[in-house]
């Protein structure tokens, strides 16, 4: 039996994805504005735009977990103050019955941090921000978008196999 929500998901997995590389093309020309054009080149504008495009496509991956959540787990968080801190805790646990964790340890931590920078420029806090701050993250991202594809295929993949008379995911590893 075929899980419907993924059909939906895989679309929105890849537009999270093309908007990373949009990022990408975006960091590629500043800093080769920065070597051939110095005085073209503007930190502010390339560590604005870098922030903003770090927001974006973690936004797109929460959205994400969010629909997991609700779909899958028929898990609907309070939309309190860490609402979003407990949606990546919950997608980090095994829902008995129901499915196994979609993030990896690794995954979650990093979608922990950038949960927190996300944050500090939703809050209107970017003045604040430091360019080394938005360059972690942003490398930080690089890493994470990829994470959070393994761990969603491997769910995606678990919970399309064929059940077995109500017991849940067929797993390869015992036949059941």
């Amino acid at each position: 039996m075929t899980h419907p929500i993924f059909a939906r998901l895989d679309d929105q997995l890849r537009l999270v994805e093309r908007e990373l590389e949009n990022l990408r093309t975006s960091d590629a020309k500043s800093r080769e504005l920065k070597t051939s054009h110095k005085a073209l080149y503007d930190e502010w504008t390339h560590r604005s735009a870098t922030a903003e495009g770090v927001r974006s496509v973690y936004s797109g991956l929460e959205k994400i977990m969010e629909a997991i959540a609700n779909e899958v787990d028929q898990y609907d968080p309070p939309h309190s103050d860490n609402w979003h801190e407990k949606l990546i805790d919950q997608l980090g646990v095994n829902i008995d019955g129901v499915r196994g964790p979609l993030l990896s340890p690794g995954t979650r931590a990093q979608l922990h941090e950038l949960r927190k920078f996300r944050h500090v420029l939703h809050h209107n806090y970017a003045q604040s921000l430091e360019t080394a701050k938005v360059f972690e993250n942003y490398d930080r991202l690089k890493k994470a978008v990829p994470a959070f594809k393994r761990d969603y295929k491997r769910l995606a993949k678990a919970l399309q196999a064929p059940q077995a008379a109500g017991r849940g995911p067929v797993s390869k590893k015992n036949g059941k």
